[in-house]
């Protein structure tokens, strides 16, 4: 698959590396139920092309940026089926044929920070927020 580079990519990169945790926590999950690797590059950009992640492109700094707004549409896309997914509390124990991604929280000066990753992979290498945070909810996958 070729790969096009367009103008404000840095910017793309940017905005991604600070707020994409969930689209790439989505787009590794799609890799393990594919059994398939994954471009993180052209799998972001099909989610910000297709509408299920948002990406102003007129502004790389809008905090709604990397937004999943549907995971759903997200999952089927990059792995080709087709899953429900559910928020749960923290302490829920999945099913065996339930996917988890884990939303962690930690309060900083009194603003809340949101980190998602999976259970045994993390989009960051050292994630302050799992180091000092909790997990606050889970994301359920369960293909229909």
């Amino acid at each position: 698959m070729e790969t096009k580079i367009f103008p404000g990519i840095q910017s793309y990169f940017q905005a991604a590396g600070e707020a994409a945790c969930y689209a790439l926590s989505i787009i590794k999950l799609a890799e393990q139920i594919s059994g398939l690797p994954l471009d993180p590059y052209q799998s972001l950009l099909a989610g910000t092309n297709s509408g299920c992640v948002t990406y102003n492109k007129e502004n790389p700094a809008d905090p709604d940026n990397f937004y999943v707004a549907d995971p759903e549409g997200f999952l089927r896309r990059l792995a080709g089926v087709t899953a429900t997914v559910r928020k749960e509390a923290a302490d829920y124990r999945p099913a065996p044929d339930e996917y988890i991604i884990q939303c962690w929280e930690r309060q900083v000066t009194g603003k809340t920070i949101t980190h998602f990753r999976l259970p045994d992979w993390d989009s960051l290498a050292d994630s302050q927020t799992v180091k000092y945070g909790r997990i606050a909810s889970l994301r359920v996958y369960k293909a229909a």
